[in-house]
């Protein structure tokens, strides 16, 4: 869904948790969780699970999306739902949503995930490694045309809880990343954008993206690097190129 774009607000409100974790009164926002667990008989897998607000033409609506990569078993599989705001549970004051069954809560980098879909079922524990990491320095961002938007990030999750793989439920663990963004600001869906969450194994963390236009060309180039202690530095287009 995209966002009906409005002005930028006029001075940023500083970040601060656990308030933020929690809903806004914006056009757009998103709660994006990705990780990658082992199982206890060691099978990886990857995992996806978002939930998307959006009010296209005044209607406010949610999407969630929940997906399981399985290399070993060369399969991704995935699953959406699509609610109206009426079909959505949980606290507004904090990230407490519940789409249908699917559930996201917590605060302060501590949260716990619930989502199924045939052939699979995650129950996770998350905590927080490093402190989270406000994009462009105070998690504000300015996107020069008349519109903004908030974004930070949790890049280093402690992951553990079970899977259900085909009803046969396992431990896990592993490591995942929270981004959390919101605003009133266009998706930009002319020319889409590509977007990379990295976790190294030195324990570095790096946030990447590049907006595109209709042409191709690139409207915005930025990034965050999160060294182990968590202290985050920010790239521009003159930092890094992808290819």
């Amino acid at each position: 869904l995209a966002g009906q774009a409005t002005p930028a607000l006029d001075a940023p409100v500083p970040i601060e948790f656990p308030r933020d974790d929690g809903g806004h009164d914006t056009s757009i926002e998103w709660w994006y969780f990705t990780g990658n667990i082992q199982t206890e008989v060691s099978e990886r897998l990857g995992f996806e699970f978002v939930i998307f607000r959006a009010r296209p033409g005044g209607a406010e609506g949610y999407v969630s999306h929940f997906a399981i990569t399985s290399p070993g078993r060369e399969d991704f599989t995935y699953d959406q739902r699509i609610v109206g705001a009426e079909g959505v549970a949980g606290d507004a004051a904090a990230l407490d949503l519940n789409v249908q069954g699917w559930t996201m809560r917590g605060e302060n980098g501590n949260f716990t995930l619930r989502a199924d879909m045939p052939g699979y079922a995650i129950n996770l524990n998350l905590a927080t490694q490093k402190p989270a990491a406000l994009h462009d320095g105070d998690g504000y961002i300015d996107y020069g045309n008349g519109t903004a938007s908030y974004y930070y990030s949790w890049t280093r999750l402690k992951v553990s809880g079970t899977v259900a793989i085909n009803d046969v439920e396992q431990r896990v663990f592993g490591e995942a990343w929270m981004d959390h963004q919101w605003g009133d600001f266009a998706t930009y869906q002319e020319g889409g954008w590509d977007w990379f969450s990295i976790q190294l194994a030195n324990n570095y963390d790096l946030m990447l993206y590049v907006v595109r236009g209709s042409q191709g060309e690139f409207l915005r180039v930025d990034g965050t690097l999160v060294d182990p202690a968590g202290n985050a530095s920010y790239l521009g287009e003159s930092d890094f190129t992808i290819t």
